[in-house]
């Protein structure tokens, strides 16, 4: 007898529901040459069992993970595009009520203009974005978290043949890290 039948609705329509980031539909708009729209649906289950090996600590926790995101890809010409994600990432259940509407996991995943052929050569890109240098060991996106790393600052590329590139970049990796580097006096509580 099933005793959460709704839980195995809700696991066997999952897959349906996924979509690749990538994925979208293409809609035409007048002022640019190309708009494209997607999103992606994520739902993940995490169970953590004695995580630090101390039996009687009682740490045992598990939950469900789930990530929304909305995107809207601008080709504003051949060489300048941009790029708007909005995202939505909770676990279920931290909502206290029905009438909770603080929208904590709410916001502005990647925001940013790309310029193709720059200035300085190569290309150049400024906002906020997922950004994934090599195997991501030093700088990643974090895409296997719930919420996912996005960071705000210019990136700019240079192609070195088709297996090589190099990249010169500036990045905000606090909020208040500007400001720390421009004024040594300011104490920051990095705990």
């Amino acid at each position: 007898m099933l005793r959460h039948p709704a839980l195995i609705v809700v696991l066997s329509a999952t897959p349906l529901m996924a979509q690749a980031p990538d994925s979208g539909a293409k809609v035409d708009f007048p002022a640019v040459e190309k708009v494209t729209l997607g999103g992606q649906y994520r739902l993940r289950y995490e169970g953590f069992f004695d995580y630090d090996r101390d039996s009687d600590a009682g740490n045992n926790t598990d939950f469900w993970g789930q990530r929304v995101r909305m995107d809207a890809k601008l080709d504003i010409s051949d060489t300048v595009g941009a790029f708007v994600q909005l995202q939505d990432s909770r676990n279920w259940g931290e909502e206290t009520t029905t009438t909770d509407d603080s929208a904590d996991g709410f916001d502005l995943h990647q925001g940013y203009l790309t310029f193709g052929e720059s200035c300085l050569g190569g290309s150049t890109l400024v906002g906020r974005s997922e950004v994934n240098l090599g195997d991501q060991r030093l700088v990643g996106a974090l895409d296997w978290s719930t919420g996912a790393r996005a960071l705000d600052g210019i990136l700019q590329s240079w192609s070195l043949g088709d297996d090589a590139a190099l990249h010169a970049f500036v990045f905000q990796w606090a909020e208040d890290a500007p400001y720390a580097l421009l004024n040594p006096a300011t104490e920051t509580n990095n705990d």
